[in-house]
């Protein structure tokens, strides 16, 4: 369970600033969002996170012609990874692209998109969102901060459907992710791997972001 910090300030002037870099050409393009983070002005902390689109055919629905495997531990097992992406070229594209920006990236790539992964694993939202860098100074340095930083940076992002990702375990541990591992389990993000904790926006209701977005009001009308 993570603790509050024993200075708790008001999240009112906190304001954030977007950025972000794709090429001009292809449609499958993996962009990259850098958003600044401001407090009544000044520069308090700063993220990152990787799009990667998946621009493939749609994911299959529930109770059409596909055909389930078996069941495990409460999970539907396909037995051909194209009943969740029917492009595997896209696919393969999808994973090359997260795994050429190295690092937390890489292992989602391999962690999640994996054969073996997208085959024991419902999928709901084929586009990807990485969050890999958070930082965040004294006193916005802390876990429900960042989740309704990270929350935004989704809303903000209008996609309709995406798998976002954030580190947990080993990959909690490296500089920037601490915050982000702490954001993904209070907008109740699952683990999904030994190093990934996901949140499918496709089938989540939003109850995280509610709770976060409560927390942050009341530091508001102290």
């Amino acid at each position: 369970m993570t603790t509050q910090p024993a200075t708790v300030a008001d999240p009112a002037g906190l304001t954030l600033d977007f950025q972000h870099t794709t090429p001009l050409l292809g449609l499958s393009a993996t962009e990259i969002w850098q958003v600044q983070i401001r407090a009544d002005g000044a520069p308090v902390g700063s993220l990152r996170a990787v799009l990667t689109p998946y621009r493939g055919g749609g994911s299959p629905q529930p109770g059409t012609d596909s055909e389930y495997s078996h069941c495990s531990g409460g999970e539907l097992i396909y037995e051909d990874v194209e009943e969740w992406f029917p492009d595997v070229k896209q696919l393969d594209s999808l994973r090359s692209r997260l795994s050429a920006q190295g690092g937390f990236c890489a292992q989602v790539a391999e962690q999640l998109l994996s054969e073996g992964a997208v085959g024991s694993r419902e999928f709901g939202s084929l586009d990807v969102l990485v969050f890999d860098q958070l930082s965040l100074s004294a006193p916005w340095g802390d876990p429900t901060v960042a989740a309704g930083v990270v929350a935004l940076v989704v809303d903000q992002l209008a996609v309709a459907d995406l798998l976002v990702v954030f580190p947990a375990g080993a990959a909690a541990e490296e500089a920037g992710a601490d915050l982000l591992a702490a954001a993904g389990s209070l907008l109740w993000a699952e683990q999904f791997s030994d190093d990934t904790q996901c949140l499918d926006t496709k089938f989540d209701h939003g109850e995280g972001v509610a709770e976060v977005r409560e927390l942050l009001l009341l530091r508001v009308r102290r």
